[in-house]
């Protein structure tokens, strides 16, 4: 309920959500409830889908959402060897790489035939957010200058689900 005193919204004692403009005392099957108690299709950037006492909410995120990303050869990046500069920011944001991540040669000195660019190695840093990886990680080549594997900080688990051929 908003409270015009106050000019905030405050919990409704009887448990009604906004709808729009309407007073409603559940949500629509396929909507979710905001911490605001609306009813909306889907949750802010910020928040993710949560189910509390058979009710669909949103939840504020601790740290990063979730964010799912195709490994190197699935989805988007079908047809893919490699992690390289013409690929490397599709993997912004991402907790899980659903496949696998692969670091070879071309990856930091580039291919002439494919005219790949070498790899900038500051955006090592975009993998920090990579909580997962259901397939391996592949490291053939690693920049000399870089002596650790601290753009992976925060891997928690590497699956090994995927077959290497």
């Amino acid at each position: 309920i908003y409270n015009p005193y106050t000019y905030q919204l405050e919990d409704n004692p009887e448990g009604k959500y906004s709808f729009g403009a309407t007073c409603v005392k559940n949500c629509p099957h396929n909507y979710v409830v905001t911490d605001h108690g609306s009813c909306v299709r889907s949750c802010n950037a910020d928040s993710t889908e949560v189910e509390q006492n058979g009710i669909r909410k949103c939840k504020k995120c601790d740290g990063p959402c979730s964010k799912v990303c195709s490994g190197i050869g699935i989805g988007e990046l079908k047809g893919v060897l490699a992690v390289n500069e013409s690929n490397i920011d599709y993997f912004k944001n991402c907790t899980t790489i659903n496949g696998d991540l692969t670091f070879l040669h071309a990856s930091f000195f580039g291919d002439e035939y494919t005219k790949t660019s070498p790899l900038d190695i500051r955006k090592l840093d975009i993998f920090k957010t990579v909580k997962e990886i259901t397939g391996f990680l592949l490291i053939q080549v690693w920049p000399e200058n870089v002596t650790d594997l601290s753009s992976f900080e925060n891997l928690e688990v590497i699956r090994g689900r995927t077959r290497q051929l």
